[in-house]
């Protein structure tokens, strides 16, 4: 979906890449200002950290809570609480 999307906007100079890194969608991505690294938040309650140039996963952010069912076994892909909607980053790249 996101190359035909990509596509459709006609970004002929831009190369469109795509990696695997959470369970559930993306619900928001920030990149830093030089370009270098991105950040990719999801509903899966987690935050990944890319480096945009190897299109790599340097880091994962996930919380310790995970949703608990009916039967007491944990369920991650059920859980809604801490779902990622935004992100932001500052100027300087240190938050």
């Amino acid at each position: 979906f996101q190359r035909e999307f990509a596509r459709e906007l006609n970004f002929a100079e831009v190369d469109v890449t795509s990696a695997r890194g959470h369970s559930l969608s993306v619900t928001a991505v920030c990149v830093l200002k030089d370009g270098s690294k991105a950040f990719s938040g999801s509903k899966d309650n987690s935050i990944v950290a890319w480096d945009v140039e190897k299109a790599a996963r340097v880091v994962t952010l996930s919380p310790k809570w995970k949703a608990l069912l009916g039967d007491g076994k944990r369920n991650p892909r059920k859980a809604r609480h801490g779902e990622v909607l935004a992100l932001s980053v500052t100027s300087d790249g240190s938050y």
